[in-house]
């Protein structure tokens, strides 16, 4: 999908976009045009920034990133890409933190499709509030939901080490999430107004009551609901 007729950089893995030692976070590559390569693991359904993408290169640390690019809907999870853009970071909240983003795209290519995605890696939900799993396909376990009313369609998740909110960007499930019950979660990590979130896909990213002590308990709970 060739969106400009414009020079193709040279080509950078998604860490080299990503990795940073800057203590604000910001990409060594901030402003300038790169292109690099990976494979869609999510993409945006609801909200201003729907048709909006994640892409990965590898099941680890800074190898996942943001793609904003809007104009077109005929991608899908598991094509692999090779994309053209500029480095950015942005935030819609008034913390200096930021998401590294892929912004002003001339050049969207398919390179392949039905490719495998990276396996999620796991991360406490404390952990999961971090620079380096932005755009990453996570997993958090035994977290408790401690709320399901934090609004602009969030819930809350927590297994002791921290909260971490569930957002609705591709799946909405906060109206379903059981205050009390245990969950383990996949889903992409993200940070838009001033918080790190976890992106769940589908009703398959979310499962109920894993890996609890007291999980007939939970089920009781559940049946009784």
């Amino acid at each position: 999908i060739s969106l400009a007729s414009t020079p193709t950089p040279s080509l950078l893995s998604i860490y080299d976009i990503q990795y940073t030692t800057n203590a604000n976070g910001d990409s060594p590559e901030l402003g300038n045009t790169v292109t690099t390569k990976g494979v869609i693991t999510g993409i945006v359904k609801n909200g201003p920034t729907a048709n909006s993408f994640f892409i990965q290169d590898s099941a680890s640390a800074w190898n996942g990133l943001y793609i904003y690019a809007l104009n077109d809907s005929s991608l899908a999870i598991g094509d692999s890409l090779e994309v053209t853009g500029t480095v950015d970071e942005f935030n819609l909240g008034s913390s200096s933190a930021k998401v590294t983003e892929l912004t002003s795209v001339t050049n969207i290519t398919v390179l392949n499709s039905g490719n495998s995605l990276p396996s999620p890696v796991y991360a406490t939900t404390g952990n999961a509030n971090s620079e380096k799993w932005e755009g990453v396909l996570i997993e958090v376990a035994t977290a408790i939901c401690t709320s399901n009313s934090v609004g602009f369609g969030m819930w809350s998740l927590d297994d002791g080490s921290g909260v971490i909110q569930a957002d609705d960007d591709i799946f909405a499930y906060s109206t379903s999430a059981l205050v009390g019950l245990y969950y383990a979660v996949t889903g992409i990590s993200h940070y838009t107004f001033d918080e790190h979130k976890i992106l769940p896909r589908d009703i398959n990213d979310i499962s109920v009551g894993v890996g609890v002590n007291n999980f007939d308990q939970q089920v009781i709970n559940l049946k009784a609901y």
